[in-house]
């Protein structure tokens, strides 16, 4: 005795069909997804790459090449704070009125000024920024008659140059010559230090220097003279008052 099943429907068969489908579907979604982010992804790196190259192009921009830049600063002697003096570029060095004018201030106030304990370490300081020939002279003097020393009396008087003397700069009149030229007049102040009283002197000076921060130096020296400022010839008149 046989039995039909025609018309009979499985229960769970309908249901397997179903979620075959759904997983096809899943399957298929997640394809386009993965691609869709591929493109995201392949997009967002060639903007990353550009981006990169256009900020390596601005700071070459910004950088120059090939270009020299010496910056000098001052150190305050009370506070420690540095302060810029100036920027200039290696081949208008020397021809900055500024910074040579600060140099030669400081170079004429120990070189003109007096303490008698602070007489080794001004000595020091006016070789170390003078040439040769200077230097020779500048050392028989003081090693002479008319010293400091002997005038000023040891520590009896000190002298002080005003702190913003007069100083013209001009070139030299040859082209050859590198050396720069400078007038200097200052009042220079002596005061008796057991009394106090001061008496007043007027100075002019001719010079002429030259800056060449390119030459070889040991690192000792251009940690003291940085810039190689040089004066390279040196002059001094008192001024008579009728």
């Amino acid at each position: 005795m046989g039995f039909k099943l025609s018309g009979l429907k499985l229960p769970g068969f309908n249901k397997k069909k179903e979620v075959t489908d759904s997983s096809t579907t899943f399957e298929e979604k997640n394809v386009l997804m993965q691609e869709k982010m591929n493109r995201i992804y392949k997009f967002g790196g060639i903007a990353g790459m550009a981006v990169g190259v256009l900020s390596l192009l601005a700071l070459n921009g910004a950088l120059p090449l090939k270009s020299t830049v010496v910056e000098a600063y001052l150190i305050n002697g009370v506070t420690g704070v540095a302060e810029r003096l100036t920027s200039v570029k290696k081949e208008n060095l020397s021809e900055n009125e500024a910074l040579a004018k600060y140099f030669i201030t400081q170079y004429v106030k120990r070189r003109e000024g007096y303490n008698y304990f602070s007489l080794q370490h001004d000595y020091d300081y006016v070789l170390l920024y003078s040439a040769e020939n200077v230097a020779t002279d500048y050392n028989a003097l003081i090693n002479g008659n008319q010293s400091p020393k002997v005038i000023y009396n040891k520590a009896e008087k000190t002298a002080s140059v005003q702190d913003n003397p007069s100083v013209i700069i001009s070139p030299s009149s040859r082209r050859d010559d590198k050396d720069m030229g400078a007038y200097i007049r200052f009042k220079l102040t002596i005061r008796n230090v057991a009394t106090g009283q001061d008496d007043y002197e007027y100075w002019n000076v001719r010079l002429t220097y030259r800056i060449e921060p390119q030459v070889e130096m040991a690192s000792g020296d251009r940690n003291n003279n940085p810039l190689k400022f040089v004066v390279t010839s040196y002059v001094r008149d008192k001024e008579v008052k009728g």
